[in-house]
């Protein structure tokens, strides 16, 4: 349901900017960028070692799958701008859920969980996801490495979050707690 909204909200928000397009820095850091233009199986390393944002690997083969996708059109660039956004937010709303859920939940029945609490985490994911300074990060091809950074840090947070949850006891064993950190620490 929370997913479903978000959604709904941002394909509200951002249909009309899937035609944007390459300005400013998308046009040295994409469209400029002799290694994403050309990619192939060999030039991945070329992509990840010497594209002209040299220390963002995955942004810069993302590019790259983009521009093969569309041989240069900027749809499929926004339309995965907007799918990390989504899921993103969808992790805002996890993280917000983890954490009142950490205090709030009924602690003689793990499982329930107060429908308050789930309304509120939405709410944050949602405010989180539609809010005006996110349009920069969204519309801005070029801004996927500060989307990306997002969404790679909240899921390190949820991950943490989820690992810590063991710690005090509330489920799991050893092994999954140990897991969830060093994922944590491997998405951070």
């Amino acid at each position: 349901m929370v997913l479903a909204a978000l959604i709904i909200g941002v394909a509200a928000a951002y249909h009309q900017t899937l035609d944007y397009p390459f300005v400013f820095d998308d046009l040295g850091n994409i469209a400029g960028s002799i290694q994403i233009e050309n990619l192939s199986i060999d030039g991945v390393t070329d992509i990840i070692k010497d594209a002209h944002a040299d220390n963002r690997p995955i942004a810069n083969l993302s590019f790259a799958i983009n521009w093969l996708m569309g041989d240069g059109d900027t749809t499929p660039f926004h339309i995965t701008n907007l799918l990390i956004h989504i899921v993103t937010g969808f992790l805002v709303y996890l993280f917000a859920w983890q954490t009142l859920c950490l205090h709030l939940c009924n602690k003689d029945e793990p499982g329930k969980s107060n429908s308050r609490m789930t309304v509120a985490a939405a709410a944050v994911g949602l405010i989180w996801t539609m809010h005006p300074i996110q349009t920069q990060a969204v519309t801005y091809i070029v801004q996927r490495m500060t989307s990306m950074c997002t969404l790679f840090c909240v899921l390190a947070l949820c991950l943490y979050v989820a690992g810590r949850s063991f710690t005090t006891g509330r489920s799991g064993n050893r092994a999954s707690r140990v897991s969830l950190l060093v994922a944590s620490a491997a998405a951070w």
